[in-house]
């Protein structure tokens, strides 16, 4: 769809070109190109050259911009040609009435524990992906490397799934290892006019999913600089100050899950963990996003101070999980429901993302940092009391979240 939606504006796709050699000049005349496509050779020369080759990342390693990161979690992921129903898999009726008129099926379901998250993903070619993400070093990855290891695995760990999966050997249609999957970069946008863009920058870790974030945001922040350098030269300082919102929220984000796989199992601590994190999100990174306000220069500068204290309060909570997480604690299946849209705060965050119109932005931003002040405290007296052995119960019901609410009507 890309592909076709960008040749019907003008631009020529050339499919299956493998790129030869870069050349950037990007402040005397233009950057160069030569690509080889079939038994054709062509250069191209522009002013702009922007990587989107994803993992290849072409121009990155080019410019020797790798980056190491501490995060060394891994993945596999296969596809089973079958269309797996994870409606079948409960014996219970009230974990699917909840999804009301929908089937659960048609979600992203994960399958949680210790170390590790598993997917669940129906295709829409009818096929069903299948994925597990973990940490190394819990989890080592000779156990899980091959489907008969994994099988072995799942029978451990999520014995339902791999009762399903262990008839399917003949339907799998492909199997994948990645390790280290984290990658970073000293730099991402230049005023010499290129960039990198998706994956061929950054890449957090798949647990939320924000892959297609960052691909919005960096092409956000890179189509701005293209646009306001059209008429003269690329202003530096815009290019820095956009290459450190973006590398701050990469940060933000890669925060979320550093060393707190091992809590992944901990039904309270992830309970109250995804309380915040979606608070956080919603709040500040996808609320600066939703208002277009990601390439206003003065209200970036503004709301220093209202940016700043949120990710001191996001490293401040981070800190805290992981230090449950470190614990490995495991409880007893019960069949506990928690209802995050119960708390009345979560879906009003959400609402702001689309009713925007007419809002005091900076008003707004300053009250869901006092919302996630609050939070803080609040999640931080549970946690205490978790840890000496309270059950916290269903999030619903823990009334001292709800006292948050009253600073989303300031």
């Amino acid at each position: 769809h890309l592909a076709e939606a960008a040749a019907a504006a003008g631009v020529v796709v050339k499919n299956g070109a493998s790129i030869r050699s870069i050349a950037l000049n990007g402040k005397n005349g233009g950057h160069t190109v030569t690509a080889r496509n079939g038994a054709e050779e062509f250069t191209k020369t522009a002013r702009w050259l922007i990587d989107s080759t994803g993992r290849q990342a072409r121009l990155k390693n080019h410019l020797n911009l790798r980056k190491t990161v501490q995060h060394a979690n891994s993945a596999i992921w296969l596809r089973t040609a079958d269309a797996l129903n994870i409606n079948d898999y409960g014996h219970g009726t009230g974990w699917i009435e909840r999804c009301g008129r929908q089937s659960r099926r048609l979600s992203t379901n994960h399958l949680m524990g210790t170390g590790y998250w598993f997917w669940l993903i129906p295709l829409s070619s009818g096929a069903t992906s299948i994925g597990l993400v973990f940490d190394p070093s819990i989890i080592p990855l000779h156990e899980v490397s091959n489907y008969e290891r994994l099988i072995n695995w799942l029978g451990k760990h999520q014995p339902i799934m791999a009762d399903v999966l262990r008839d399917k050997r003949n339907t799998i249609l492909d199997f994948h290892v990645l390790q280290h999957f984290v990658h970073s970069s000293r730099q991402v946008f230049s005023s010499d006019q290129w960039a990198l863009t998706g994956e061929a920058g950054l890449f957090a870790d798949p647990f939320y999913s924000p892959g297609s974030d960052f691909i919005a945001i960096s092409n956000t922040l890179i189509t701005d600089l293209i646009l306001s350098g059209a008429n003269g030269q690329v202003s530096e300082f815009r290019t820095r100050l956009f290459q450190k919102l973006y590398l701050s929220i990469f940060s933000s984000t890669l925060s979320l899950v550093e060393s707190l796989y091992a809590g992944f199992g901990d039904r309270e601590l992830m309970m109250l963990k995804t309380t915040w994190d979606y608070s956080y999100y919603w709040g500040i990174l996808a609320y600066l996003f939703f208002t277009d306000r990601l390439t206003d220069v003065d209200f970036i500068q503004s709301a220093q101070a209202e940016l700043s204290t949120g990710s001191k309060l996001n490293a401040a909570m981070q800190k805290l999980f992981r230090g449950v997480a470190e614990k490995r604690r495991r409880f007893p299946a019960d069949g506990r429901f928690n209802d995050h849209c119960g708390l009345p705060f979560i879906p009003e965050l959400k609402r702001q993302l689309i009713n925007n119109i007419e809002v005091d932005t900076h008003a707004r931003l300053k009250s869901n940092v006092l919302l996630l002040e609050d939070l803080a405290r609040v999640m931080t007296n549970l946690v205490e009391a978790s840890l000496h052995g309270q059950d916290l119960g269903p999030l619903q019901e823990i009334a001292g979240l709800q006292i948050a609410s009253k600073f989303l009507h300031a």
